[in-house]
């Protein structure tokens, strides 16, 4: 129930079973995130998630929390974005209402082009994500030679993607916030 003809990537399993991924729809070929849940070792057909986690013009590689009280989705939302693709996180209550996506802000949100690809660590204390940041401040020859062109190229912050992490302490805030 979960492989089908089109693409299915980025899974996100939960301590009961039930998978969180992306899938692309065969006939928008638009990608939304799908939940499928673990019954008696088995898993269900996939359901679309609402509205409010598949949100702006771009969703993928979303992270479900172990507990799957909250969802981490990259989106693209032109309304509060700091740059381009954004982390947000949308909240789930004990009736499997999903909260309105809140722009997660620093440390994981920046004006960059692309974020994507978070998880938390198991013990929920750190997030680990993707950006691609620029520090405007690498200095280069002019006209730049091949050396400093591979000098540029593996140092962090160079355009390219960097895998950052952060304390996870700013997501109990964020929760206090949370609008169902």
């Amino acid at each position: 129930p979960i492989n089908t003809e089109s693409d299915q990537y980025f899974p996100s399993v939960t301590k009961k079973g039930t998978m969180y991924f992306t899938s692309e729809d065969s006939i928008t070929n638009e990608e939304f995130i799908y939940r499928s849940k673990l019954v008696d070792g088995v898993y269900q057909k996939q359901e679309k998630l609402p509205e409010n986690v598949n949100i702006g013009l771009v969703r993928y590689n979303a992270y479900i929390s172990s507990n799957e009280d909250y969802i981490i989705v990259p989106g693209y939302i032109k309304e509060d974005t700091y740059g381009g693709t954004d982390y947000y996180i949308v909240f789930r209550d004990e009736n499997d209402n999903w909260s309105k996506p809140m722009n997660m802000g620093k440390p994981v949100s920046s004006k960059n082009r692309w974020e994507w690809s978070a998880c938390v660590s198991p013990d929920g204390k750190y997030i680990f994500f993707m950006s691609d940041g620029l520090d405007e401040n690498h200095e280069v020859s002019d006209p730049i030679t091949m050396k400093d062109y591979e000098k540029l190229h593996n140092l962090p912050q160079n355009g390219l993607s960097d895998i950052y992490w952060a304390k996870t302490d700013f997501i109990k805030e964020l929760r206090k916030r949370a609008e169902f």
